[in-house]
């Protein structure tokens, strides 16, 4: 059971655009490495005794491929994202007492390294690991979009990064993270109802782009009204 969840693991973090073998294990020891570094302040955490170490030790286990993967995924190369890994996670330690538990540990993560990265000088999203999933999870937001369609492809990444940043915030956190609303709303730290209605607007605004942009795809001139 263990192996089978291991091999999922790795093909989906292929999919992703994560590195794997020598390289993911390499960059795994980078952030390891800036995170052996983190001052080992000893102050008692205040949740039922547990020592400080242990607790971070078990969250850096449980989250540290989800996050390497988060921040992959939002940065410019393998080393700014162990970078954003690293920070994180210092930040994680030197909070250890706000960090929640289970399951939306790893959405505080993510929240923490948004802010990592939106404070960092690499902000540009980095996208071409999310097309063949968006052109999935977009289906009912327009024409279905092909991704081993090249011209389709590049309308789709025109039309994401033609997108208001928050909008593309949110739709790239529910397509490719695989986060509910509400979950989102827990990253990004904004109401979850204006979450919807930002994901409604970046799904519409989609749906407008690539109808207009379908006639081109198909090698047909676009009619006055779609231009």
């Amino acid at each position: 059971m263990r192996r089978q969840v291991l091999d999922e693991r790795s093909r989906l973090e292929t999919a992703a655009g994560a590195p794997s073998g020598r390289l993911g294990q390499a960059l795994e020891g980078s952030a390891r490495r800036k995170i052996r570094a983190i001052p080992r302040r000893r102050w008692l955490v205040r949740r039922a005794g547990e020592a400080p170490e242990a607790r971070f030790g078990q969250l850096f286990d449980q989250t540290r491929r989800d996050l390497l993967a988060y921040a992959l995924r939002r940065t410019d190369s393998a080393e700014d994202a162990a970078d954003v890994v690293a920070e994180t996670y210092l930040i994680a330690w030197r909070k250890l007492d706000s960090v929640p538990e289970g399951g939306e540990a790893r959405l505080w993560l993510f929240g923490v390294a948004r802010n990592v990265i939106l404070r960092g000088a690499s902000r540009e999203l980095a996208l071409q690991a999310v097309i063949d999933r968006l052109a999935c999870v977009l289906r009912d937001a327009g024409p279905t979009v092909d991704p081993a369609d090249d011209e389709r492809t590049a309308a789709l990444r025109v039309a994401i990064m033609a997108l208001p940043e928050r909008q593309r915030e949110v739709l790239l956190l529910t397509a490719w993270e695989g986060l509910t609303p509400r979950e989102v709303a827990a990253v990004t730290g904004v109401p979850v109802n204006l979450v919807r209605v930002r994901l409604h607007r970046a799904r519409s605004r989609l749906k407008r782009e690539l109808a207009a942009r379908e006639p081109t795809a198909r090698g047909r001139t676009p009619s006055p009204a779609s231009r």
